[in-house]
């Protein structure tokens, strides 16, 4: 999130476009104050996304979708392609299985868009067992990864980096061989562990949703868009 606000305040200065931060605190401490004069974006805030709704705001969803109906009339979007980046995983990991053996997905907490379009994807694909995390980050990843490792031996695809980690933690800890795995996101870890992963390319998704703040303040009665950036496989390993 910071590396993705950090990309989006340089390219709005370097467009001159006046902007300010309404809040950063977590959903549900208050509410959403989107401004009368303003167009929002929006980030990880769907109390932010029902309140636009509400007020039949115009605004920008980033890295999601906005719901079907009246919230895709009203809410442009910039996200990432999760189906494809999901079935490219299984490309990938069908390429590097061992025989015939079994494939496992370590996804994100049930009922997650970004992890129900990356399954989706890589089932589209190839079979695979699905093991659900509690949650996107290490710990919750820790709870599960000795069930994903045991059901997935021919290969394993993480629906986030910090996913992936937790399975090479459980793998280096019990002192087993790795099976073939990719993450998804391309995030700091990932370099660091010279993990294999679908990269979402933050700068390409910063400069669609420049191209859409800047046709909104251009035409601001244009009916709303939604656009997906394709992610790239990064081999490491």
């Amino acid at each position: 999130g910071s590396h993705l606000l950090d990309r989006l305040r340089s390219r709005l200065a370097a467009e001159h476009v006046n902007w300010v931060m309404s809040w950063t605190t977590s959903p549900g401490q208050h509410r959403p104050r989107l401004g009368a004069t303003r167009y929002p974006v929006i980030w990880e805030r769907p109390d932010a996304v029902d309140a636009a709704i509400r007020q039949a705001r115009t605004s920008l969803l980033l890295n999601a979708r906005p719901p079907a109906g009246a919230g895709a009339a009203l809410i442009d979007s910039v996200s990432i392609d999760d189906f494809s980046g999901g079935a490219h995983a299984a490309q990938f990991l069908l390429q590097r299985r061992r025989g015939t053996a079994p494939l496992a997905i370590l996804a994100g907490p049930p009922h997650d868009a970004r992890s129900d379009g990356r399954v989706a994807g890589f089932l589209s694909v190839a079979p695979a067992t699905v093991i659900a995390a509690p949650d996107w980050f290490l710990q919750g990843g820790l709870a599960v990864a000795d069930r994903a490792l045991a059901a997935g031996p021919g290969g394993l695809f993480c629906c986030n980096d910090r996913l992936a980690q937790a399975v090479l933690r459980r793998v280096a800890d019990r002192r087993i061989r790795r099976p073939p795995l990719v993450g998804f996101d391309d995030a700091p870890v990932a370099r660091y562990l010279d993990l294999t992963t679908i990269a979402i390319p933050w700068d390409d998704l910063v400069d669609a949703a420049v191209g859409v703040i800047l046709r909104r303040r251009a035409e601001p009665a244009s009916a709303a868009i939604a656009q997906l950036v394709s992610t790239r496989l990064i081999i490491r390993d």
